[in-house]
């Protein structure tokens, strides 16, 4: 028999990858083979910014599948390229696995999908493969996607538009306006429509899967995982924790910045995490310039960011943008009292008053 070997498929997007690149450390320093799958496009992104020295110890195998998208097309739009990838990658999947099975004396025997991606527990299930989930962002988020069928009608619009929604005293309200499928592609209904209904396959997970975990932790969101007992807390899983090439980024470190920064007064300068995706408009990012704060504290934030400043007691300020960040930001402001919201006027823009 050969060694355990776990085929690891993650949304193409940089805050998925970065957790299940670290978990997928974890697990190959415990002795699992471990074949990492990125889209041809995000593979591409990784030799180009680290070459041979990508995986220097040689831990993880990197396997790239296309993503149905050609080059140059745009991967922003996250409608469009969402049903793409769910209409292309279920068969080149399908190919690798049944490829390895045959040729290799280390077969594939789990799957470790992203919990977005439904149609990857479909095929681990059709060949006989085990099956196990890990969800990148809260739990508070899988909670709120599980509960989609009581709350929202087949459009996706919420029953009650005006209501805002606790699913217990303890953890945060959210307005249905912030709902993750509504935050996406500048508003188009299309693409949200698309998006809902591929959220909706989230509802599918514990059927399916054997195992499911979560990026978060017991001490982070303890009320979450009372909510949603049959998750496995194995957070906080953060590129920080780790030096070296394959940490799951699609670009290399900057480092032009440190000198200036060591040049700095303590507590002198504050840290705009913008994220991987996050597209900056002119009025947007104007009220930025020739404001100053002495306190050091991070603006704009995904989950990603969120654990990483938490886990290193930083303060926040908040302006989130789209997809989860709505509900990071009421974590931070509301619930764990470590951060404060920005005001927006009535066009959604921060100003400087």
């Amino acid at each position: 028999m050969g060694i355990p070997h776990i085929l690891v498929v993650p949304y193409p997007a940089q805050g998925h990858v970065i957790p299940f690149m670290e978990l997928s450390q974890n697990l190959a320093k415990q002795g699992f083979r471990i074949s990492f799958v990125n889209s041809e496009f995000n593979h591409k992104r990784i030799l180009d910014a680290f070459g041979k020295k990508v995986d220097e110890n040689g831990l993880i195998h990197l396997v790239s599948l296309p993503d149905g998208l050609e080059d140059g097309e745009d991967r922003n739009q996250l409608g469009k390229f969402t049903e793409t990838l769910c209409q292309v990658m279920p068969r080149g999947l399908k190919e690798f696995i049944e490829k390895v099975n045959r040729s290799e004396d280390d077969k594939i025997t789990c799957v470790l999908a992203d919990v977005f991606l439904i149609f990857e527990l479909e095929v681990a299930a059709e060949l006989g493969i085990r099956r196990s989930v890990l969800c990148p962002p809260s739990v508070l988020q899988l909670k709120l996607l599980l509960h989609i069928p009581k709350l929202i009608d087949e459009n996706g619009t919420p029953v009650n538009q005006h209501m805002m929604l606790q699913l217990s005293p303890t953890t945060p309200a959210i307005h249905p306006i912030n709902f993750l499928w509504l935050n996406f592609d500048n508003g188009d209904p299309t693409a949200q429509k698309f998006i809902f209904h591929f959220l909706k396959g989230v509802t599918k997970v514990f059927e399916t899967a054997d195992w499911v975990l979560c990026n978060s932790s017991l001490e982070l969101k303890p009320e979450g995982f009372t909510l949603v007992p049959k998750v496995l807390p194995i957070g906080p899983l953060s590129a920080s924790n780790r030096l070296g090439n394959l940490s799951g980024n699609f670009w290399p470190v900057d480092t032009n910045c440190l000198q200036w920064l060591d040049q700095q007064p303590p507590g002198s300068v504050i840290y705009v995490a913008f994220g991987s995706m996050f597209l900056i408009k002119y009025n947007s990012k104007n009220w930025l310039s020739g404001w100053n704060s002495p306190t050091g504290d991070s603006f704009g934030f995904g989950w990603n960011s969120t654990i990483e400043g938490v886990s290193n007691g930083v303060l926040f300020l908040c302006r989130p943008a789209f997809a989860d960040q709505f509900l990071n930001e009421s974590y931070i402001c509301d619930i764990w009292k470590t951060g404060l919201k920005f005001e927006r006027d009535g066009r959604g823009i921060i100003t400087k008053k």
